[in-house]
């Protein structure tokens, strides 16, 4: 206790001299004094990290505070006032102290010293935090930042964010912070070119400054960075800068020439990262007039932008993402549709293959519908398509199943029905057991029912068709369901109107034993079948139908539901009132353990069945008792009846 209250003592007496320069009250004093106390009781707990924060966290409030009423007394650069703020940078050292290799810890305190304390041993708490975590890019940037933006010294900034990306060589965001950087640097003296030379010049030297003064070499030894024999080794070196204005106009330093350089070390390092490049590329565009003299010259950020394209296009030209990144650029300049689709077309001649194309189509789908949000362009729109039909048509060798889906819907939303036909067969030749290029195939010939109604070929076409799918496509799949059932549908509704029902359950055989495996599609068939039956033949068939589909298991709940549903509506037109088929089929149904112990419903159902259509109240009784007995919850079943 004797540390927390030689602490505690330490801050009463500037505290007190709030008190008496009227800033907080002597009832305040007391109570931040009390605050303090129980923060400071708690870091020499063992609640650790935390209790640095929190302490930390109470003492810039109070600095908020202490400002905020001692801006309306004119005080508010009353050294007095700042007690808050030594207090807390006081807890970050003994924090730091603790936990020298806590980043976090270091980039609060830093950013604090930088934002609201004096500069007065900030360059000394940098060289501090670098050498306990050199492998810190966010140090290093931050370092750097402070070197460039506070004590506008530029060739310091530089000698650090470069000691940075040695010390830490899979960093990219480094490169990237000294490229923007530099080109901030030359938007300052771009900026004031036509002032004084004075003013150009940013400050070299300034006994204010707070220098961040360290043995770069030693910790780089000391770290075991390569060449660390040779002091700076590997770093870009730059000659004295050219500050006189007239000088400045006709330098290259205005117009982006350090970047360049650091742009061409940095892909040095990262020679393959298409990312990284991308990267340089935006920050450039930021800078895109920064050194034009004249109207007619380039700027830095112009140049650079045009630098980097070309060194992406040299070393990515078999990369798909250089020519939609190239013209993305364009679209965002404003260039003429047709000059980015000449771009996409360069892409092509690197024979990408079908993942190109896909793209190809994505990007100009994009492009048409950002355009049509603005206006409708009846050209632009008549380009895209025909240039995407192109698109495919010369690369159908390559197309996926996916592509040729596009392929289709493109034609199809043209209107070129003839052509979509033809497609259509060419990818079910190529992707046999696709069932979605199948599904369009068919759909195609079912698109008018009146013509496959009226023509005999157009019907026997669409049999063979329909036979090839179902043995070409694999028979386990269950997204194949569809298929199956237009093969159905065909034999039933359109072959023979008027068939009779053995034919249909013989089919059905057929199908089934190539769908061995695939229950889902067999129950597809299945509920099909029951629904077909119960619409096109006399009620005493149903029950044929029904038994014929309970010999290929599994049969499902909802087809027993089905059925019961079906034979209840018959029993109402019937005058023959057999109650016994609709029993069987519910026992059948809770045969299943799983509908039988979850089921309320069914339950409820089966008991109302008795009671009021059957009138058998013994029944309905016994068979809640049996509910009561089955059901995991029988709650839910006791709700339904009440």
């Amino acid at each position: 206790m004797d540390k927390v209250y030689l602490n505690i003592d330490k801050i009463l007496d500037e505290t007190l001299k709030l008190v008496k320069i009227k800033v907080i009250s002597q009832d305040e004093c007391k109570k931040i004094m009390a605050k303090r106390k129980t923060l400071e009781i708690k870091l020499h707990g063992h609640n650790g990290k935390p209790s640095y924060l929190k302490y930390i966290a109470y003492e810039l409030e109070l600095d908020q505070l202490f400002h905020k009423r001692a801006r309306k007394l004119n005080m508010e650069f009353d050294v007095r006032v700042r007690s808050a703020i030594r207090n807390c940078l006081q807890i970050f050292n003994r924090a730091l102290y603790k936990y020298p290799k806590d980043e976090s810890l270091w980039l609060n305190y830093l950013n604090i010293r930088i934002k609201r304390a004096s500069r007065e041993g900030t360059g000394k708490a940098f060289a501090e935090a670098l050498q306990h975590i050199p492998r810190s890019p966010k140090l290093w940037k931050l370092a750097a930042s402070y070197e460039f933006e506070v004590n506008k010294d530029i060739q310091a900034a530089r000698n650090l964010i470069q000691a940075g990306t040695q010390f830490n060589e899979e960093d990219r965001s480094l490169w990237i912070h000294f490229f923007n950087m530099e080109l901030s640097y030359i938007s300052l003296l771009y900026n004031n070119l036509d002032e004084s030379q004075n003013k150009v010049q940013l400050k070299q030297e300034d006994e204010g400054d707070e220098k961040i003064s360290m043995n770069l070499d030693k910790l780089k030894k000391e770290n075991g960075i390569e060449g660390s024999d040779k002091p700076l080794e590997g770093l870009i070196t730059f000659g004295k800068e050219i500050l006189n204005p007239a000088q400045l106009k006709n330098s290259a330093l205005i117009r982006g020439q350090i970047a360049s350089i650091i742009y061409k070390t940095a892909i040095k390092k990262k020679p393959h990262d298409f990312d990284f490049r991308k990267q340089f590329y935006k920050i450039a565009k930021n800078f895109w007039n920064v050194g034009k003299i004249t109207q007619d010259e380039k700027g830095a950020g112009q140049l650079l932008q045009l630098e980097i394209m070309n060194s992406m296009k040299e070393d990515f030209k078999n990369d798909e993402r250089i020519w939609f990144f190239i013209a993305k650029s364009q679209v965002n300049s404003g260039l003429d549709l047709k000059e980015i689709i000449k771009t996409l077309n360069q892409g092509l001649e690197s024979n990408l293959g079908d993942s190109y194309v896909q793209g190809y189509h994505r990007f100009l789908i994009k492009y048409l519908t950002g355009k049509l949000t603005v206006s409708k362009d009846s050209q632009s729109i008549d380009l895209v398509q025909k240039t995407l039909i192109k698109l495919f048509k010369d690369n159908v060798g390559v197309l996926s199943e996916q592509s040729y889906q596009l392929y289709i819907d493109l034609l199809l939303e043209s209107g070129l029905l003839k052509d979509a036909f033809k497609v259509t067969e060419e990818a079910v030749k190529r992707y046999p057991s696709s069932i979605a290029l199948w599904s369009y195939r068919i759909n195609l010939y079912l698109k008018d029912l009146f013509i496959i109604q009226q023509s005999s070929t157009t019907r026997e076409q669409l049999e063979i068709l329909l036979e090839e799918a179902i043995v070409s496509v694999q028979p386990r799949n269950p997204e194949n369901s569809k298929i199956f059932l237009e093969y159905i549908k065909y034999h039933t509704q359109f072959k023979n109107t008027n068939p009779d029902l053995a034919s249909v359950h013989n089919l059905l055989k057929k199908l089934f034993k190539l769908l061995d495996n695939n229950p889902h599609t067999q129950n597809q068939l299945k509920t099909y079948l029951i629904d077909y039956t119960f619409l096109n033949f006399p009620p005493e068939q149903l029950k044929l139908s029904y038994q014929f589909c309970f010999q290929y298991l599994p049969t499902t709940k909802e087809l027993y539901q089905k059925c019961i549903m079906y034979e209840e509506l018959n029993l109402r037109n019937s005058a023959n009132k057999n109650y016994q088929e609709i029993r069987t089929l519910y026992e059948r149904c809770l045969v299943d353990e799983n509908s039988a112990s979850t089921d309320a419903k069914l339950w409820f159902n089966y008991r109302n069945f008795e009671l009021k259509i059957t009138g058998d109240v013994s029944r309905s009784t016994v068979i809640a008792n049996r509910a009561k007995k089955s059901l995991s919850d029988p709650i839910p079943f006791f709700s339904l009846i009440h």
